[in-house]
């Protein structure tokens, strides 16, 4: 699967086009994307056949997996075994804490640490919205 499907599903579940930074990491030949189809012939919203994706990449010490978007818990839940499925070792998930990670502790990952993201300004509602289930990680901004 190319990257145009991801990007297009990506763009309208955070409300931002992300596609030069999805661009970098999907074109690494290290890294796994896992793409659920929508099983609605037209796609979920009429736009793509999408209704998640999943990045997996390996890290200096430990897998990467993230960004997650996902439309429904099922989705969430398929992406997360998918991935478990794939690594060998263990693996980081930087997930944000306001239910995310339920479904990473359901599943046997254990929290390591809590980040805090900080604003100047007051946040925005953007790539924080209830289908990010997991960001790129702290050095992909």
């Amino acid at each position: 699967m190319g990257t145009d499907p991801v990007c297009s599903f990506d763009r309208r579940a955070v409300g931002v086009n992300r596609r030069d930074l999805l661009g970098q990491l999907l074109d690494r030949s290290d890294c796994t994307c896992l793409a659920l189809e929508n099983n609605d012939e037209n796609g979920s919203r009429g736009e793509t056949n999408l209704s998640g994706y999943a990045v997996l990449r390996p890290g200096r010490q430990h897998w990467q997996l993230g960004p997650i978007v996902a439309e429904t818990e099922t989705a969430y839940a398929q992406l997360v075994s998918g991935a478990a499925k794939r690594c060998t070792e263990s693996v980081v998930v930087d997930a944000p804490t306001d239910g995310g990670d339920d479904l990473l502790t359901q599943s046997g990952l254990t929290p390591e640490r809590r980040l805090v993201r900080m604003a100047h300004a007051e946040p925005q509602p953007l790539l924080l919205n209830e289908t990010v289930k997991a960001v790129a990680g702290l050095e992909w901004g």
